[in-house]
């Protein structure tokens, strides 16, 4: 994630201020913090991505604090980093606490051994009964303080242990999160960007599948927002339960999905797609207002097979290609893109 920044002078903000206002008054945005630096960075050109999906959701309905959140999380929240950089802090004071108490431990074990060593030298000179009694007694009590200290060592050793699972497990989820679209609960943008990155430079056959809701803004503008929300949602289900495994479902943006399937070529990529688009097209979705199902939803899909020695962005812009032929072609159907050098 680009970290957004903001340098303008009073003036410059005050101008953008005024351009703010009205906008969110128009397609009645709550006047909340988060929906105000969503467009705050749309109207100042802060965030050319955050500014194409605004302008695309906004095309295909209207705004609302659940799009301003999912706007404000994928494209200009830094909490990934923040947390991360608290967990490095809260790792470093455990790691502080440990080693203090090891240091305290070692000093508090070499004062009693040497106690005890003492205690061995004077038993050896002692003669009388009540001499050696007290040498007993200051012994035993040596002995049960080193155990103690054992026992307190193991016990705050072992509450650093926990300490440190729970980081590694709040890091994770951390990382997950980052990682995931927060509507559908599929991979988002950037974990697909960074799947077909790493596909690219393992160099290995895949393909990757575009898929895009037909006539999503006629669902928004009949059914409202939530009955669009609920559409994405049962989408992203069918691709999680339907990919190949080892293949990446995504969510690019809006109605937009992604598909990455390693090891497959042209042909097979394009009859998962076919099964995909086969699948949503048979299943029901029921309005949250009436329970009522809201009719036939379908989607137009593009395919493309990765070439060696073509980038992750080349890929991506062939199969948008092929997705966008679907639709001309007359929607609710697949379209396979040509090689690279038969592009257009």
């Amino acid at each position: 994630m680009h970290k957004v920044r903001y340098e303008e002078s009073y003036a410059e903000a005050a101008q953008v201020l005024r351009m703010v206002v009205p906008a969110m008054a128009e397609h009645r945005a709550s006047p909340n913090p988060v929906n105000y630096a969503v467009w705050y960075a749309h109207l100042a050109g802060k965030s050319p991505e955050l500014s194409a999906e605004l302008e695309a959701r906004l095309r295909g309905g209207g705004f609302d604090d659940a799009l301003g959140r999912e706007l404000y999380l994928r494209h200009l929240a830094d909490r990934d980093e923040r947390t991360v950089a608290e967990l490095r802090t809260a790792l470093a004071a455990v790691v502080r606490q440990v080693t203090r108490l090891l240091s305290e431990a070692g000093d508090e074990a070499g004062r009693r051994s040497a106690a005890l060593a003492d205690i061995a030298r004077r038993v050896a000179g002692a003669g009388e009964p009540g001499s050696l009694q007290e040498l007993i007694r200051e012994a035993a009590e040596e002995s049960r303080g080193m155990a103690e200290m054992g026992t307190r060592l193991e016990s705050r050793l072992h509450e650093a242990t926990s300490e440190v699972e729970a980081l590694r497990r709040e890091l994770e989820r951390v990382r997950e999160e980052a990682r995931t679209d927060p509507l559908t609960g599929i991979a988002n943008r950037k974990a697909l960007e960074t799947a077909l990155a790493e596909a690219v430079a393992a160099g290995a056959p895949f393909a990757l599948v575009m898929a895009d809701i037909d006539h999503f803004k006629r669902i928004n503008d009949t059914h409202g927002h939530l009955m669009g929300d609920r559409v994405l949602r049962f989408l992203a289900g069918l691709l999680r339960q339907r990919a190949p495994e080892g293949a990446l479902p995504a969510r690019y943006g809006g109605e937009e999905f992604a598909l990455v399937l390693p090891g497959h070529d042209l042909a097979a990529a394009r009859a998962v797609a076919e099964g995909l688009r086969r699948a949503l097209a048979a299943g029901r979705v029921r309005s949250v207002r009436s329970g009522e199902e809201i009719g036939r939803i379908t989607m137009s899909l593009g395919v493309a097979q990765w070439v060696p020695g073509e980038s992750a962005e080349e890929l991506v812009a062939r199969a948008d290609a092929a997705l966008y032929r679907a639709k001309e072609g007359g929607r609710n159907r697949v379209e396979a893109a040509a090689p690279p050098d038969q592009a257009a």
